[in-house]
């Protein structure tokens, strides 16, 4: 097993800051987006958490401008 330097650690930490910002500013919208299609509101919730971790999954390839 690899362990992370600290710096890459800190990179993390930053990016999931960033993440989260951003995710949460918009959050709010994509759960109102996503309920106008999905009658059931648990089965919404569950896709904006998915959705959530398939950004965070890309989030690397995020190009803010």
């Amino acid at each position: 097993m690899v362990m992370d330097s600290p710096e890459q650690d800190f990179e993390r930490a930053a990016d999931q800051q960033r993440f989260l910002s951003l995710f949460l500013r918009s959050e709010r919208d994509v759960f109102r987006y996503v309920a106008a299609l999905v009658p059931n509101v648990a089965d919404a919730g569950d896709i904006v958490q998915q959705t959530a971790l398939a950004l965070w999954e890309k989030f690397d390839a995020y190009n803010p401008a």
